[in-house]
């Protein structure tokens, strides 16, 4: 009886298909002619809406692994989906080449055209009639429209960056970070000397400003809140990143909220909610993403009603039959009996468009968060796992950097944190990040966490745990 209501609730998060849900829509071709040539459309197994990460990772296993081959993909970018975390990190350093040239994709051209994948680039979708099963796209080139039909569709279009309003915000010189257009625009305004304020206290800002310090540039990073990461990080590991990036050349101004922007055609400074005016010659925003669901609003696909995410269960489908959603656009069961969740990280995404790939009809997607970055010429990486609550335990020196972090609750292990800055110790070549992942992920006793939460060290923990 428990497992059936474990079972109930889990696939009950989204109500269950009803076709008077759905609200048919008028599809019309640029120019307004009627779409009543549908019939004629080509039609495919699966359409996928979106090029980034987590429709390369369905592609990689539905196309690599030979589990289907007719799909059609519609997506905005310009080139095949690639690893978008690299966009902050070695892409903004110039140090990877482009996707255009074959860097950092997450699946070979040879994939698709081995396949017959369908790649309709520099294509937007405009309209989705769900009773029809079709979408109306459009090449954003010609801007001719065209109707494709699909048997299942994956809706993996992803976030767009929150932008700024504020008067005068659509300045040239104000960029945001989504694709390589925008690195590409951000690497040629921000040469070495140039000034740059980055806007935003997340992953995005963390990123990009380590980045453009190192390439030279006079960075000045704005935090809204009172320390960095704050829903990532505690008080102390948010201090030791806040400390480092000083030290590195950064200019990190907390509880800092920009209010007005000054210039003509171009940002020439910046003003704070201090009245502090911060000189600049380029702003790059990363102020947190807002699902990329427009499109879906009025058709009858199921959004939640504030964050506008697209709600899905454990297989990750729609509320609309062989409707199904992937990455960060989603909102899912995390674990079982836990309320809805949104992840907007890679590890999500790459996971989601797996299982969606690979699904067998008894699984039911499972996430445990993961986060985690890194800025290699610093030699700094770090990763986090699981959930910060419960009680905190320091593992290590929080001064010199390598350092871990546990939260345990009722004898468990909820969340763990490591940082590895400079070398590991002397002689030492067991993986942190490993080791870390086996003290949230496996089901420890609770003897095991007694003794791991009284040492000095992530290795001195992996050996707590190897003892009988």
């Amino acid at each position: 009886c428990y497992c059936a209501f474990i079972l109930a609730a889990l696939f009950t998060s989204v109500p269950a298909f009803r076709p008077q849900d759905l609200r048919p829509i008028n599809l019309r071709l640029r120019g307004g002619a009627l779409a009543q040539d549908i019939d004629d459309a080509p039609v495919y197994e699966h359409v996928v809406l979106g090029g980034g990460n987590a429709a390369g990772y369905f592609l990689k296993h539905a196309v690599a692994d030979g589990v289907t081959s007719d799909i059609c993909v519609i997506s905005d970018e310009d080139c095949l989906p690639y690893e978008r975390p690299a966009l902050t990190k070695g892409y903004l350093l110039g140090k990877l080449k482009s996707p255009h040239e074959g860097g950092f994709l997450c699946n070979a051209a040879e994939v698709y055209t081995s396949r017959n994948v369908t790649m309709n680039l520099k294509t937007k979708a405009q309209q989705v009639d769900f009773n029809k099963r079709c979408v109306m796209v459009e090449d954003q080139t010609t801007k001719k429209s065209k109707i494709v039909r699909f048997r299942k569709l994956v809706i993996a279009m992803g976030c767009n960056p929150r932008k700024l309003h504020l008067p005068n915000s659509n300045r040239d010189n104000i960029l945001y970070v989504k694709n390589v257009a925008d690195i590409d625009g951000v690497r040629s305004l921000a040469t070495p000397g140039k000034r740059v304020v980055v806007v935003g206290g997340g992953y995005i800002g963390m990123e990009v400003s380590a980045c453009l310090a190192i390439l030279g540039s006079k960075v000045t990073w704005l935090v809204r809140e009172d320390r960095l990461l704050a829903k990532r990080f505690s008080a102390e590991i948010s201090r030791f990143f806040e400390r480092l990036w000083g030290e590195k050349g950064v200019r990190v101004r907390k509880d800092s909220k920009l209010v007005d922007v000054g210039g003509e055609r171009s940002v020439t400074c910046v003003i704070d909610n201090h009245g502090e005016k911060i000189e600049c010659d380029l702003v790059v925003v990363g102020i947190g993403s807002q699902p990329n669901t427009e499109i879906f609003e009025g058709t009858g696909l199921q959004l939640d009603p504030i964050s506008k995410h697209v709600l899905v269960d454990s297989k990750l489908q729609t509320n609309i039959e062989n409707v199904f959603a992937v990455g960060d656009i989603i909102k899912f069961p995390q674990t079982f009996g836990e309320e809805l969740t949104v992840q907007e990280h890679v590890t999500h995404a790459r996971a989601s468009g797996k299982f969606l790939a690979m699904n067998d009809v008894n699984d039911v997607y499972t996430y445990s968060p993961l986060f985690y970055s890194r800025v290699d010429p610093w030699n700094l990486a770090w990763q986090m796992r699981g959930a910060p609550v419960g009680e905190q335990t320091v593992l290590g020196s929080v001064g010199r950097g390598n350092f871990s972090v546990l939260w345990t609750e009722e004898g468990r292990v909820r969340g763990g944190f490591h940082c590895r800055y400079g070398e590991e110790e002397d002689g030492e070549t067991r993986d942190p990040f490993e080791v870390l992942r086996r003290l949230v992920e496996e089901k420890l006793t609770r003897e095991q966490v007694e003794r791991v939460v009284k040492c000095r060290s992530i290795f001195e923990a992996d050996d707590a745990l190897r003892k009988p």
